[in-house]
């Protein structure tokens, strides 16, 4: 897992430079889904965000784990209010939900980076809570439309995963890739073959799965069915 740090400036207005010790960690959606909202928007954004105080500590696309402040620093994401010290005591992160975007693969990313966070600090799962445990409002709500946030934490700590281990082929024909590269054309595979699924990936922003001979499918539901 790679994280791209692209922190704001100590100087700036939304680097609060107040130490923490994280105990929670906050899930919360962009609420932008105009075409283009991925985490290097989200990033200058946050940047250029001059007018109000408003922060949190990373940004997930299904390409990218962006950091903004540091995960042991106060960001002024979840409000401390009658509800809990949601700013002072957790690590917001924030899940795009853009058009075009491969949610399944934020979710993915997404999870890598709690299950470090969750190590890192010794976080407990329950510890690991939605932006309206803090307040009220419905956010993450393009997640919770996704599923529920117990499956969410369930899919954390591996206890349920429901993952598909199969690819079977539902067209005629169809290539088949020696890199994960949409350009890298190595045979074709006929109707009815099944393999094993070893990884999932995001290709120019499409599905690819890698599979367990070391070949990579288009993970396109017209041509392949997840078994």
């Amino acid at each position: 897992m790679k994280i791209t740090k692209m922190l704001l400036p100590i100087s700036h207005r939304n680097r609060t430079k107040q130490v923490m010790r994280p105990k929670y960690i906050t899930i919360h959606n962009t609420g932008n889904s105009s075409k283009g909202a991925n985490a290097l928007m989200h990033a200058k954004y946050i940047k250029n965000q001059q007018h109000r105080y408003v922060s949190w500590h990373y940004t997930i696309d299904d390409q990218y784990i962006i950091q903004h402040v540091p995960s042991n620093e106060v960001a002024w994401h979840a409000g401390d209010g009658a509800m809990g010290l949601g700013n002072i005591s957790s690590i917001g992160i924030e899940m795009c939900q853009h058009d075009g975007v491969d949610f399944e693969q934020v979710i993915q990313n997404t999870i890598e980076l709690v299950r470090l966070l969750m190590k890192q600090y010794d976080i407990p799962i329950h510890r690991v809570v939605p932006h309206s445990h803090w307040k009220q409002t419905s956010c993450p709500k393009f997640l919770l439309e996704y599923m529920s946030f117990d499956q969410f934490r369930a899919m954390i700590i591996e206890i349920q995963m429901n993952k598909p281990k199969y690819i079977k082929v539902t067209t005629q024909d169809l290539w088949v890739y020696d890199k994960p590269q949409w350009n890298a054309r190595y045979k074709i595979v006929h109707k009815g073959e099944v393999f094993t699924i070893k990884n999932k990936l995001s290709v120019d922003g499409y599905t690819m799965y890698e599979l367990k001979s070391g070949l990579f499918i288009t993970g396109a539901k017209e041509y392949i069915e997840l078994i």
